[in-house]
């Protein structure tokens, strides 16, 4: 018994120490903990704090590394330190879930230590004892300097030991992201501290105090180029809607740019300066400006690399949001010159030694352009007035020789001896005789290959974790899969790029670990990825949105399992064919999305995909169809490329003509605004086109509305300008915006194709809204690239379908009221009857709710013909008509007058006519 009860002791000890340990936590004796997916992903969001450290491995396997991290932090807890105080341990088994919510590791088993959110190292050394020891003691020292308490006292010796002091004062609402944001600007850095100021920290009055702060949340940055350096440290406060992961960037970088901060002071000892003159240039910039921070990126690029030539330039910079920014305006800087920013200028003295600016090339301020600037107006000279030789460039000729003696027998270079030669004779070894081996060549069958075989997505496939045989997708290759579209160049066009013949479509689904929706829905996505791969340029994906939260917050994904389609546009793009001015007017991204709002079941799926996935032109041969089938119809008319009625292309160019591919990605660039046809020219012979491997071009394309309204873009022998100019239509010019393209005269389609492309687009674009639209469920679901600022307020009309009939009255009022304010709204319908559920959504706030509970309209929100006046960029607010409890019988709302009447009121004054709405 005696033996017993010490055995006893020694357990209940070893237990004891365990349980006063707060660091680890075990499941049964000798094991870690193993954490489930929402365990894991909320210690991950607190891993900031209390740095987590997880052994990652294949389910119901033992493994070596999880027993040495186990025994290390039982050994540390049983010698009372301290060493993991704040630390947690614990492990995750992979195969136990279908979508894990971190990332997959290279190897299993992984040591993963996270110490923020987004912030973690892996383990790659022997899996033993000693060896984790050594890395876990090397991280915790390291965190340790993180997690310190931030204090006044703290913080002033970190600015005496730092360049840069990040002190951060998070809110309850962007706790985590505030600190998230912080230590990763302070990563960029090579000499920076962060510090994190909780809300109730004991001195945080002090801090206010000090930085006079008055909001949080707030991010001090002080700044100094020296720790040396005796004189004022440089002190930002960013607080409110001011700090931004953008701002708080550009604000580190400007300061450690090495340049001198302009402010009155110096700006007036620049403008009265005495004797010579340094030129100097003034970069103007906004922590909220486009693009600031790679403007200063560049600039900084020019300042070092001018610096060590020894260039006689100085540099500046100008934060326009300090205070005395308008006083150095109006006093120092051409108004002509500050319309955007960032901008640089360039001060210095002309030929009447008066200082005068030039405001530097809207390029980008790289060494190449800044050089082309000062050349230009005062010379890339020394401090010396000597000329620095910069040419960037400059290739050398391989021929070139050196008048220096050098080589190996100290003589002078020449072509034939010279310091990649000698004069020693070259020994050539013998050639050794091959036996000439006979080989039997056994004819492979050949495989039948899929599109897919030839010009998918496989090589990148390959690199991607399966769930259910589904690729999934991450942050890493989305740029690759979706934008690009990794479309190859056409097998039988050698060098050239591929006219594609196949749109290529990604049906991607958007998941999330631990919902149980996704998890019931998986049969349907395995059955999706075996169907979708027989439509030509499909391609299935799953997005883990537990792992890439950046990447589904950038698309606007807010349910799961969200299914959404992308037509790539990167494959099919061609410098021939497009400029920058139509990829701003069409598509910011490479890609045109649609979303599906349906049933999740296989076969409506897949009748939806079948139908967003069809080429975005239809060939109709030589019949020509009725234009009225659709709101808006593109036509572009094709001619043989070889055919004898076309003229002679000058010095015989093969590629003079507007070609197919080109009318092609306009209509991908418009696709879900516009219908897309081709027709083959009915004014030459059919015999032209009876060649089986026929090549065409496109001689003229017409734009064609369900209204009666056309135009003719572009024709093949007339210049651009003729043809737009032409008014011969007059109703289509009685609602446009005024013609904004930027065309040279007498240039014609085929002589420029990517102005011809801009054109198209553009023109297509200005004159294809027809003056009252039908909402389709199609239409509603593609993401339009329009900016919202541009966009006009919406009229819409909830109307039965017995109202929107070419007879009804009703139309013809609303349609002579979307004619006469055609520049100042847009007007669409929505039939009731077929889209019921978003018809009832268009409430004032609060009703839907009443509705529900009491079972009764008491407002009559639910009978139609009535009017939702919105914003596209706010859908919070909205104008009713008829007003909210009016007698929707009365039929003289609807006349003409009176719904001019009310557009007018509610285009001069929202505010005053809008009101709270339920969300739709």
């Amino acid at each position: 018994m005696a033996g017993c009860d010490g055995r006893f002791v020694i357990f209940l000890t070893f237990m004891t120490a365990l349980a006063w340990f707060p660091g680890i936590e075990c499941s049964d004796y000798g094991r870690l903990n193993v954490y489930e997916s929402s365990t894991l992903k909320e210690k991950i969001e607190l891993s900031r704090h209390h740095p987590l450290c997880v052994v990652l491995r294949i389910a119901d396997k033992d493994t070596r590394l999880e027993d040495s991290v186990n025994t290390l932090v039982v050994k540390e807890g049983n010698g009372g330190g301290n060493k993991f105080k704040k630390w947690q341990f614990g492990s995750f088994a992979f195969e136990k879930v279908t979508l894990p919510p971190i990332h997959r590791p290279v190897s299993f088993p992984t040591l993963r230590c996270y110490t923020g959110k987004h912030t973690y190292q892996e383990f790659n050394g022997k899996h033993s004892t000693k060896a984790v020891s050594k890395w876990l003691e090397r991280l915790v020292l390291q965190q340790a300097k993180y997690l310190e308490d931030a204090s006044m006292s703290a913080v002033e010796l970190a600015q005496e030991q730092f360049n840069t002091v990040l002190i951060a004062f998070p809110d309850t609402a962007r706790h985590a992201q505030i600190e998230e944001m912080v230590f990763q600007e302070k990563e960029k850095l090579s000499n920076a501290k962060a510090f994190i100021v909780h809300e109730d920290a004991t001195d945080l009055k002090i801090f206010k105090n000090k930085f006079k702060m008055r909001k949080l949340p707030a991010v001090v940055v002080t700044h100094k180029d020296n720790v040396n350096d005796t004189g004022p440290t440089t002190v930002k406060v960013l607080s409110g809607v001011t700090l931004t992961q953008q701002s708080l960037g550009v604000c580190l970088q400007a300061r450690h740019m090495g340049i001198p901060h302009y402010d009155m002071a110096r700006f007036k000892s620049l403008m009265e300066t005495s004797g010579s003159f340094v030129p100097t240039l003034v970069g103007f910039y906004s922590y909220f400006g486009s693009h600031a921070q790679l403007y200063l990126r560049l600039l900084s690029n020019s300042v070092e690399e001018f610096r060590d030539m020894g260039v006689n330039v100085r540099f500046g910079l100008v934060n326009i949001e300090e205070a005395d920014i308008n006083l150095i305006l109006s006093r120092w800087v051409d108004p002509k010159l500050t319309l955007s920013f960032p901008v640089a200028i360039l001060y210095y003295w002309d030929n009447s030694s008066k200082i005068a600016q030039i405001k530097v090339s809207e390029q980008r301020l790289t060494p190449l352009n800044l050089h082309r600037v000062l050349k230009e107006t005062v010379g890339f000279v020394d401090r010396e007035g000597q000329e620095v030789p910069y040419n960037p460039l400059h290739g050398y000729n391989p021929l070139e020789i050196s008048a220096v003696f050098e080589g190996p027998l100290g003589t002078k270079c020449s072509q034939h001896s010279h310091n990649l030669t000698d004069n020693y004779p070259i020994q050539v070894q013998p050639v050794k005789r091959k036996r000439k081996v006979h080989v039997v060549t056994v004819e492979k069958k050949e495989e039948v290959k899929l599109w897919h075989d030839m010009f998918g997505t496989e090589t990148i496939n390959k690199n991607l974790d399966m769930v259910e045989n589904i690729p999934v997708l991450t942050g890493q290759y989305w740029s690759e899969v979706i934008e690009k579209s990794h479309a190859p160049q056409h097998p039988l066009q050698g060098g050239r790029e591929w006219a594609g013949e196949v749109t290529k479509v990604a049906l991607v689904v958007f998941v999330m670990a631990e919902c149980r929706s996704c998890k019931n829905s998986m049969p349907v996505f395995e059955n999706l990825e075996k169907s979708v791969k027989y439509i030509e340029g499909g391609s299935m994906y799953l997005v883990n949105c537990s792992v890439d939260h950046a990447l589904c917050k950038n698309l606007d994904i807010r349910g799961y399992p969200t299914v959404t389609a992308f037509r790539g546009l990167g494959w099919l793009h061609s410098s021939r064919c497009i400029g920058d001015e139509a990829e701003k007017l069409a598509q910011h991204n490479n890609y045109v999305r649609l979303d599906y709002h349906g049933v999740l079941l296989h076969d409506n799926i897949m009748d939806w995909f079948a139908r967003v996935s069809a080429p975005a032109i239809t060939d109709n041969l030589f019949d020509w169809p009725d234009a009225k089938a659709d709101d808006v119809s593109l036509f572009g008319v094709l001619t043989p490329k070889k055919s004898d009625f076309l003229p002679i292309p000058p010095q015989r160019s093969i590629d003079y003509y507007y070609s197919y591919e080109c009318f092609r990605l306009v209509c991908e660039r418009l696709y879900g605004k516009v219908h897309c046809h081709s027709v083959y020219n009915r004014d030459i012979p059919e015999r032209e086109f009876e060649d089986d491997d026929l090549d065409l071009i496109v001689s003229k394309v017409i734009l064609k509305r369900k209204d009666g309204v056309s135009a003719v873009i572009m024709k093949l022998g007339t210049s651009l300008q003729d043809t737009v100019e032409d008014e011969s239509d007059t109703n289509l010019h009685k609602f446009h915006k005024p013609h904004r393209y930027n065309l040279r005269p007498n240039t014609r389609c085929e002589q420029d194709h990517v102005a011809c492309t801009n054109l198209i687009i553009a023109y297509t674009m200005d004159h294809s809204r027809l003056p009252v639209t039908q909402l389709t469920s199609d239409l509603f679901h593609i993401h339009s690239s329009e900016s919202m600022k541009d966009s006009l307020p919406v009229m819409m009309a909830l109307v039965h379908r017995q109202n929107i009939t070419e007879d009804s009255q009703f139309i013809k009022e609303l349609r002579a009221v979307a004619y006469e304010l055609y520049n100042n709204m847009e007007v669409v319908t929505v039939d009731a009857d077929d889209y019921r559920g978003w018809a009832v959504r268009f409430v004032p706030e609060g009703y839907s709710m009443t509705v529900a509970m009491d079972g009764e309209d008491p407002l009559d929100m639910h009978v139609f013909p009535r009017i939702c006046f919105v914003k596209r960029d706010n859908h919070r607010r909205a104008a009713f008509y008829p007003p909210v409890g009016s007698d929707l019988k009365d039929e003289s709302w609807f006349q003409k007058e009176n719904l001019l009447n009310f557009a007018r009121k509610v285009l001069s004054r929202p505010e005053k006519h809008m009101i709270g709405t339920d969300h739709f």
